[in-house]
């Protein structure tokens, strides 16, 4: 995993992802893929994929976790928010801001439910609803959650 992190780092995308896949082979065989170890390669694929402009097989990815989360009781924390801000992501990335939007409202009640909203997570889910309200042309909403990630 920490190998994959030096190579995005170094921009090199393809080769960290190659090494999330290992990753995540590594995990498959010592059955270390239904914990935190995991979820975390699950969503590091999902956002090397996503850097490569791959979005549907990201979203794969993310499925694969959050299938994971829902499995292990888990979706309804602090894991399944910043999930639910990266499949947010996505499908911004692929162009469907209302699903990304949807995406985000999930990850926005769970957050408050955590009361977790006032935290870097929070900032990063406004800016993400301000740029997919951009896309679609509400300036106002994008410009009052821009205003709220401040």
């Amino acid at each position: 995993q920490d190998l994959g992190f030096v190579k995005t780092s170094m921009g090199d995308l393809q080769g960290a992802l190659a090494t999330y896949l290992e990753c995540k082979r590594m995990c498959q065989a010592y059955s270390f893929l239904q914990n935190k170890y995991g979820e975390k390669n699950l969503i590091t694929i999902g956002r090397a994929k996503a850097h490569l402009g791959n979005f549907k097989e990201a979203l794969a990815a993310y499925d694969e976790c959050k299938l994971m989360l829902h499995g292990l009781d888990r979706l309804q924390s602090l894991d399944g928010a910043q999930l639910s801000i990266e499949i947010g992501k996505a499908k911004h990335g692929i162009g469907d801001y209302r699903a990304a939007l949807a995406a985000y409202a999930e990850s926005k009640r769970t957050l408050q439910a955590c009361n977790h909203l006032q935290s870097d997570f929070g900032a990063d889910l406004f800016t993400c609803i301000g740029l997919s309200q951009d896309c679609l042309g509400d300036t106002q909403e994008a410009l009052a959650a821009h205003d709220e990630s401040k």
